[in-house]
């Protein structure tokens, strides 16, 4: 079947956003990144983690060959502490996590800077420290459609697993 014209263009944005960032840096915002953990460390958990429950083995494989795609990952420390909380309590999971953390590359920002942001009242705290990462010229990649669509607003670009998936 061929892809419709929605689609088509989907992909075109998609891989354009790919091949101008292939060798700078992407964030993966908070649920994406517990896909990402909980299916490097046991892809059978996936289904039964509440913020993972709606993807699959075969997502997680896309998404792991994806952001292999980037020389490096920037992730704010609001973010991987989102992350550390919504675990399922798995030790194998948290270390997991250690990994994920060992390879990123973290970017702080003060909490008293992002709170007097103009995304801090409509996203919180995490959110807009994804925007003051987004806004030095990293990819976003998220499943936040609210977020998503603030970046895409402000000229920035971000990628959802729909995105993703339909590469």
């Amino acid at each position: 079947m061929a892809p419709t014209s929605s689609e088509s263009r989907m992909n075109t944005y998609t891989l354009r956003v790919i091949k101008k960032y292939k060798d700078k840096h992407i964030l993966v915002d908070t649920n994406i990144a517990l896909l990402y953990i909980i299916g490097s460390v046991d892809p059978s958990l996936i289904p039964t983690t509440k913020r993972t429950a709606g993807f699959n083995r075969g997502d997680f494989e896309q998404l792991s060959e994806f952001i292999e795609f980037f020389d490096s990952r920037l992730t704010p420390p609001h973010v991987l502490t989102e992350i550390s909380n919504l675990l399922p309590d798995h030790r194998n999971v948290a270390l997991g996590l250690k990994t994920f953390v060992q390879v990123s590359n973290e970017n702080y920002e003060e909490s008293s800077a992002l709170v007097e942001t103009e995304s801090f009242l409509p996203f919180g705290l995490a959110d807009s420290a994804i925007v003051k990462v987004a806004e030095k010229g990293v990819l976003v990649l998220t499943d936040d459609g609210p977020l998503s669509g603030h970046l895409r607003s402000k000229g920035m670009d971000t990628l959802t697993m729909a995105d993703i998936l339909a590469i």
